[in-house]
């Protein structure tokens, strides 16, 4: 979930106003000529930083065989240091081009910049990003945050399904990231509102840096952006924006005399069906663009229509952006006759009684690329020898773990979590759904009617409340003396930090576990901040063992899943009534709560059985 990384990224360094006012600010039409000043903050450094160690290619080494293994070696005081004279001086160093087999033979192109210059991008990015969303058109679906390949083609479903349109217009650029016009961009930047001259001067240079072919040679680039730079997915967007609105403009943003009533869905999305009703009663061709990246398609009522659009848009991309569109991969489809391919999938309309509903499948070559990945998995799994196994953590284990969170501080404020966690053994979505109804401290209870969960609905992802798991997962759990205490200090916690309580999840407010801004922690938040503690732990006893001259004594990596399954083996080690144990785990059948007994069973005769044969060797 890269979106809710980011999210929860910001909050480390306050940056979420500095961003929203940027695209409020942009949405109003404002120009900004000096977020020089925002993008050289400490803050936004560090903040990239953050966002960029964990990236799979952070650890790609460019030309100067540096990876972000060496950034971390220097201290925050000294990186900060380079990156802001980096920026004051911005001469980027030679992109290291590399080739990816693409699976119809030909190769793809990717340059790796060095890792400070990814850096600084990122660092641009993080400023840009905030203005151009606020200009981007909601059709709009690649590179962008909160945006998927599935809004694509969900939208392409909407224009086949609802809107009756069965004439797609398919259109190839030419070698688009290759071709992109260096003047041009930055001509679009400036009219988006980006005027600060020495922001676009570091672009430019960007743009225009040297790389370094797999044969050795340099070549100089005078247009196009290379893959696999940071910034070049939301140049891309820039360039293709002017298309989107030009697009629009020819008909569906049409002005009409009269204002006819529209409302917003729930998604945020404008329905102005009123108005399109009154439109198609003109001679203006009817057109709908979807695009992800490079990829789009045009979505029109007739094939007359359609013919007409595809010439006019090879027209307005030649004559605007410098593109050229690929005749042998451009066409028109029926869709009522033949499939149309995007994005992996092939779509077509078929009839169902009176209308026309989408039939679609799977590329031939996302099938074949689907099965590669799975057979590469299988062999993997094979090569280990066993599946990844999801074990409880030992006594020793978890005192370890949960004395480190106590004293770390960093990490102390999680304490009170975790010895609810333990205490309880709550799923991840019942534990962050907890709202202090929920509590009663008095009574010593919690009660579990509801979790919260973050995924796609239909109106994008957001937070919702659902039911638990199994009915089973109805209960009220009884609270331990340490668990009550844990809720007290939780509670005196989000009122040192002042933590919104007005946020509101269907119903539900006043949650319990919350981010900085008040906001309900994210699912995977919780598996993050488990996964940060145990790497923190692990290497402070690296570097402890290594002083006391002894072997480490790690711990494994675990999810909050573990934490459940090792709340529910302390039970068990208590022996714990089974059926008591069952409903306070919420498991709907008693099945999976023996499995828990049965292992500690096995252990237990296991132990006794060596402490016999202790006994036979003393007594012999």
């Amino acid at each position: 979930m890269l979106v809710s990384k980011k999210l929860r990224h910001l909050e480390y360094y306050d940056l979420q106003r500095t961003f929203d006012e940027l695209y409020e600010k942009s949405q109003k039409g404002h120009k900004f000529s000096n977020l020089f000043e925002i993008i050289a903050s400490d803050e936004n450094i560090k903040l990239a930083y953050r966002n960029i160690k964990r990236n799979k290619g952070s650890k790609t080494a460019g030309v100067d065989g540096l990876t972000i293994k060496n950034v971390k070696k220097l201290s925050e005081e000294k990186f900060l240091e380079i990156i802001k004279k980096k920026l004051a001086w911005y001469s980027p160093k030679a992109v290291k081009r590399v080739e990816i087999p693409k699976p119809d033979g030909r190769k793809r192109p990717l340059g790796i910049p060095t890792i400070m210059d990814r850096i600084v991008q990122q660092c641009i990015l993080q400023v840009l990003e905030p203005i151009c969303e606020a200009k981007f058109h909601e059709r709009s679906n690649g590179f962008r945050l909160n945006r998927l390949a599935e809004h694509a083609i969900a939208q392409c479903y909407k224009m086949i399904q609802q809107q009756n349109l069965h004439f797609a217009v398919d259109i190839d650029i030419k070698g688009f990231f290759d071709n992109v016009d260096h003047d041009k961009l930055i001509k679009q930047m400036w009219n988006m509102g980006i005027c600060d001259k020495k922001l676009l001067c570091i672009v430019k240079e960007m743009l225009k840096a040297p790389i370094v072919l797999p044969i050795g040679e340099k070549i100089y680039p005078t247009k196009g952006t290379p893959q696999g730079g940071i910034l070049s997915p939301l140049l891309s967007n820039i360039v293709l924006n002017e298309l989107d609105w030009w697009i629009a403009s020819q008909w569906e943003d049409i002005p009409t005399r009269t204002k006819y009533k529209c409302f917003t869905h729930k998604n945020g999305s404008l329905n102005k069906s009123a108005t399109y009703v009154q439109i198609r009663k003109t001679n203006l061709k009817e057109m709908f663009i979807v695009r992800y990246a490079d990829d789009f398609k045009i979505f029109c009522r007739k094939r007359s229509d359609a013919i007409k659009i595809f010439e006019a848009v090879k027209m307005c991309l030649k004559e605007r952006l410098n593109l050229e569109v690929s005749e042998e991969k451009s066409k028109i489809v029926n869709l009522k006759k033949n499939y149309s391919e995007f994005l992996g999938f092939k779509l077509k309309a078929i009839k169902k009684g009176k209308r026309y509903i989408v039939k679609s499948h799977m590329t031939d070559s996302a099938v074949k690329k689907a099965e590669e990945k799975l057979i590469a998995r299988i062999k993997e799994i094979r090569k280990s020898g066993v599946a990844e196994e999801k074990e409880a953590l030992t006594v020793s284990q978890q005192e370890k773990f949960m004395e480190f969170v106590k004293q770390s501080n960093v990490y102390n404020t999680y304490y009170p979590m975790f010895t609810i966690m333990i205490g309880t053994g709550l799923r991840c979505g019942e534990l962050i759904g907890l709202t202090w109804k929920d509590i009663n401290i008095k009574a010593k209870t919690v009660n579990v009617d509801h979790q919260l969960i973050y995924k796609n609905l239909g109106d994008g992802c957001k937070f919702h409340i659902s039911t638990p798991k199994t009915e089973s997962g109805i209960r009220i759990i009884p609270m331990t003396q340490e668990v009550a205490k844990a809720f007290e200090e939780q509670r005196k916690i989000n009122f040192m930090l002042a933590k919104d309580k007005s946020i509101e999840v269907d119903g539900y407010s006043g949650f319990v576990f919350t981010a900085k801004s008040g906001r309900p922690l994210m699912p995977n938040g919780v598996n993050s901040v488990l996964y940060n503690i145990v790497d923190a732990y692990n290497k402070t006893e690296v570097e402890r063992a290594k002083k006391e001259h002894r072997k480490a004594e790690l711990l494994p990596k675990f999810s909050a899943h573990v934490m459940r399954h090792t709340a529910c083996t302390r039970m068990a080690e208590c022996r714990m009534d089974v059926k008591v144990l069952q409903y306070i785990m919420g498991h709907a059948h008693i099945d999976v709560t023996m499995e828990v007994y049965n292992h500690i069973g096995e252990l237990t005769r296991i132990e006794n059985e060596i402490a016999r044969l202790d006994s036979m060797v003393l007594n012999a």
